[in-house]
């Protein structure tokens, strides 16, 4: 391989057209006419079926199939991801290869003949992050009807990683194929970013582009869906690093990702259109190759006898070179140099006064909060939301879109974000008068305020290697979503109790209590997920409702219809709709059990049987006795103010003061000029919701395990207040 440099334009070239021309000559190639793209249209390669078999056989006994294809995926593997595809379609029948088969390898060679020269190319930058495209092709593969993954991985714009193969296993859909394409991508993102990391350069979320607006959806839910049970459990690894923010799903037009040259056969101008973004369409000069070689050779000796000091000299391209030429065990050692030596001089680093959030793999620290009036605070940080336009923003201005779509802020806000830059488009600053268009990257940097939460802890029940639960106080959201990130269960875990990352293994609402379970590896929410999808997990909870709810035993099967835009949950009987009457929602099941009752209030054992938004709370509305302090749920003619008198009650008990008395310190925060928040804590519109809501789940069991949780104070009966 031959790397090539050019110091004034910084510039970097890796290529192997030496190789191949070599590899032309060996079987004898090397004077016949050029093709477009890797595998023409023509092709539509199966194995050798049982009767041709000894005439394919017989016919290929002196044909070095194998050799021919060893030789250029060694070339693929080294800087030529336009190869990938094909490579992947023809070794496929390395076994038992026929005519065919040798005739798309010939073709193959006819396209190496005229794209020799091209090379994988470096070019110096800023934004050094990790970025990948990910497609599919939904089975493509004639003999076992399997899909195709493809990605390619860029870090700072270059191209760094790719990878074209059989899925492992047979998708139901084009969802499912392009979502296992997307989990596989997944694993790809975080291992690069974890290197890049080690190499001391700071990293945000990965970003991981796709083109199936569905895959998308399924990644960033992390609830499963009754069309998708199928999916392997596996797979769903991407929904945890989403919600973890380890990753970010994003939207790309299928004619602008690279990663289709890696999933099928395209026409000649998309293929090309397609490979100029990946590796570079002009050949390289080897004036200095050999110079370079030696350089390269030169600087990974010095990397490794000066350590970090000198790896933090050279170029981002240098550095990345270096890498290339270092085995695994000289990787840790010029990773623990270059620690070593970051802290030795940090204290004569110049840190900027406004920077994104840390890259450490911790999504939080114990000093990232305040403690005022009862509730738990964030300190204002720097954070970067991204999104991509979609059809309903197309043709909008840049002030228009935000203003109509993100009402949180004034419109003057706006106009100063996108004129300072901190709102741009597809990475450059634009004018307020700009108008987006389909597919573009909108980022928006600002000062980040998170709503409130309790200041109850969260308490651990059980800590074991791979599995730990929780105590789960009411007002604090399971994992990071909406506005919460850091004021989240996880959060808290990992900075009080260096806890991460962690899996959850089921979600409880904000507003409720009680038993979490979370697994702390990968296997162990397989494990636990696979019993959820079987139905194998029965769960436990218990409510505080309004009234004298029936000493008997009591099932409500009503369907749930879940409203999205009030937020909200109705029930709808199924049995007692007339046959001409189609019901709405979806079927579900609990059962009740009175525990206790004072006349007033009625402690009631809950066991759900499915699970639906909300379904708990609205099936005992449906039973005439709501959750005792639901402001959603509390039917029109029940007296609520037993309710309210527990609630000042309980407000009295926690010395809550109002998040609008706090006043503002700088030791607290620095405040950013163009917030709308600052100097508040609260973000604007935080009005003081309900925290804490009268159900508490107590208990998970399934098939070997069972985990429980303590009641909660409120589910004593003795006084009608308590």
């Amino acid at each position: 391989m031959d790397i090539l440099r050019d110091r004034s334009s910084g510039v970097l070239r890796l290529s192997q057209e030496k190789y191949l021309e070599q590899v032309l000559k060996t079987f004898g190639m090397q004077g016949v006419s050029s093709v477009q793209t890797p595998i023409g249209l023509q092709f539509k390669l199966k194995a050798v079926s049982k009767p041709e078999e000894a005439d394919q056989m017989k016919k290929m006994e002196d044909i070095p199939y194998g050799s021919a294809v060893g030789s250029l995926m060694y070339a693929m593997v080294g800087s030529r991801p336009d190869l990938a595809y094909g490579l992947g379609l023809v070794s496929r029948y390395m076994g038992k290869p026929g005519t065919e088969h040798w005739a798309a390898v010939k073709w193959m060679l006819r396209y190496v003949k005229g794209a020799a020269g091209l090379s994988l190319l470096f070019t110096k930058g800023s934004d050094f992050q990790v970025r990948g495209y990910c497609d599919s092709d939904y089975a493509s593969d004639r003999d076992r009807s399997r899909s195709i993954t493809g990605f390619v991985f860029t870090v700072g714009g270059n191209t760094v990683s790719w990878r074209s193969c059989l899925q492992k296993v047979v998708a139901w859909s084009t969802t499912e194929a392009e979502y296992i394409s997307l989990s596989e991508s997944s694993r790809e993102a975080v291992w690069l970013k974890g290197i890049c990391e080690e190499l001391g350069f700071k990293q945000q979320a990965a970003e991981i582009y796709c083109d199936s607006h569905s895959a998308i959806y399924l990644a960033k839910n992390s609830m499963f869906h009754e069309r998708t049970k199928h999916v392997r459990v596996k797979y769903n690894f991407i929904r945890e690093l989403v919600a973890h923010g380890f990753v970010k799903v994003l939207k790309i037009h299928t004619s602008e990702n690279p990663a289709d040259a890696l999933t099928k056969v395209l026409p000649g101008e998309k293929f090309s259109a397609s490979r100029a973004r990946i590796i570079s369409e002009v050949s390289v000069k080897r004036d200095d190759a050999e110079a370079d070689k030696a350089n390269g050779a030169g600087k990974v000796n010095r990397c490794l006898t000066e350590g970090g000091a000198y790896a933090r000299e050279v170029s981002v391209i240098e550095r990345v070179t270096v890498i290339l030429f270092l085995n695994k065990k000289e990787q840790r050692d010029l990773k623990r140099k270059m620690q070593d030596e970051a802290v030795d001089s940090s204290d004569s680093m110049n840190v900027p006064d406004i920077v994104l959030q840390s890259s450490s793999p911790k999504l939080s620290q114990k000093q990232d909060y305040i403690f005022h009036g009862g509730r738990r605070h964030v300190r204002p940080y720097y954070f970067e939301f991204i999104a991509h336009v979609n059809k309903r923003w197309t043709g909008k201005t840049i002030v228009d879109l935000f203003a109509d779509e993100f009402k949180g802020r004034p419109r003057d806000y706006y106009v100063g974000a996108v004129k300072s830059g901190r709102i741009k488009v597809d990475g450059e600053t634009v004018p307020v008068s700009y108008i987006v268009k389909s597919s573009q990257k909108i980022t928006h940097f600002l000062h980040r305020h998170e709503p409130p939460v309790m200041t109850d802890d969260v308490e651990i029940l059980l800590k074991e290697p791979d599995v730990v639960t929780v105590c789960k106080p009411a007002s604090i959201p399971v994992h990071p979503c909406g506005q919460y990130r850091k004021n989240t269960v996880v959060g808290i875990l990992d900075a009080e109790h260096d806890l991460g990352p962690l899996f959850p293994i089921h979600r409880l609402d904000r507003l409720v209590s009680g038993l979490l379970i979370i697994a702390r590896t990968a296997a162990k929410a397989d494990f636990f997920r696979q019993q959820i999808e079987g139905g194998l997990v029965k769960k436990r909870y218990i409510a505080k409702v309004i009234g004298v709810f029936p000493e008997d035993e009591k099932v409500v099967d009503a369907n749930i219809n879940y409203n999205g835009s009030e937020g909200r949950s109705t029930a709808e009987d199924a049995s007692s709709s007339g046959d001409d009457k189609k019901v709405k929602g979806k079927p579900a099941c609990t059962k009740f059990t009175r525990i206790d009752t004072n006349g007033t209030h009625s402690l009631v054992l809950c066991e759900p049987v499915t699970g639906r938004t909300h379904q708990i709370r609205v099936h005992l509305q449906y039973t005439g006795h709501p959750i005792a302090n639901d402001p959603l749920y509390l039917t029109q003619h029940v007296d609520d103010l037993e309710t309210k008198i527990a609630k000042r009650i309980d407000a009295g008990e926690r010395k809550l003061v109002s998040p609008e008395d706090y006043m503002y310190s700088s030791e607290d925060f620095s405040i950013d000029p163009m917030c709308t928040n600052c100097p508040k804590l609260i973000p604007q519109g935080y009005e003081e919701h309900d925290e804490a809501l009268w159900l508490h789940c107590v208990r998970y069991s399934g098939t070997g395990w069972e985990y429980e949780c303590p009641y909660p104070s409120w589910a004593s009966l003795a006084l009608p207040f308590s």
